[in-house]
């Protein structure tokens, strides 16, 4: 944590000097979450759908180590979660039903990447790889009956009454595009995130997410 605050504060120093403008890049990008989570040894239906859809939106902060290595950050939000949770439902026994948990982090990753030129001057391959830490600040459960297709429940989630870990933290693995546009590039990147921590205290529930995102970067400069 200590880590992160350091690189964050210099960082903030940095963007404020011209001399090292020109190596800063910052942005912005947004798009599609598919969230589950690794349930370990528990037994599921052939037919479960453990993956939820969801979002995410990330702000962007590098700097140029090299020419073609960066470090940085990138702060954001991302809905998590998983469907067809064990152990979530108490219900009677028999009850054919599908829990799905919707997780809200904002989480801070840092990041080492690598820029490299692919087949054109303003095409870039991009490589990323990083550790962060996230926290929960809201949840949300829905309990359907697969028989009827009827929506039982559809609540937010008290954290007094749920053991949930709202604290998470995980290693990041991505790879894209970037495209130069005027001063800036269009983004496209997919990321996967892995965690080794259970989000449900009572169960195996690790976090697993991969996101596809569009966004622009640009350096900074006067």
């Amino acid at each position: 944590m200590k880590t992160i605050r350091f690189f964050i504060i210099s960082f903030m120093l940095g963007a404020a000097s011209p001399a090292l403008q020109a190596q800063i890049t910052v942005g912005l990008k947004t798009g599609y979450t598919q969230a589950w989570e690794d349930y370990g040894d528990v037994n599921l239906p052939d037919d479960a759908i453990i993956h939820v859809n969801r979002f995410n939106v990330t702000a962007i902060g590098f700097y140029r180590l090299t020419p073609h290595f960066s470090l940085g950050i990138e702060p954001g939000f991302v809905k998590r979660g998983a469907a067809c949770v064990p152990g979530w439902w108490g219900g009677t026994p028999g009850f054919s039903g599908d829990t799905q948990l919707t997780l809200n982090y904002v989480e801070m990753p840092l990041m080492l990447a690598a820029n490299l030129p692919f087949w054109s001057p303003k095409l870039e391959f991009k490589a990323k790889l990083g550790y962060g830490l996230a926290y929960m600040v809201s949840a949300n459960e829905k309990i359907v009956d697969l028989e009827t297709n009827e929506e039982l429940l559809k609540q937010r989630v008290d954290f007094d009454r749920r053991n949930l870990n709202r604290w998470d933290n995980g290693v990041y693995l991505g790879v894209g595009f970037g495209y130069q546009i005027g001063k800036g590039s269009l983004l496209l990147e997919s990321t996967y995130f892995r965690s080794p921590k259970n989000a449900d205290e009572n169960n195996s529930s690790k976090n697993r997410s991969w996101n596809i995102n569009f966004g622009y970067a640009f350096i900074l400069s006067r």
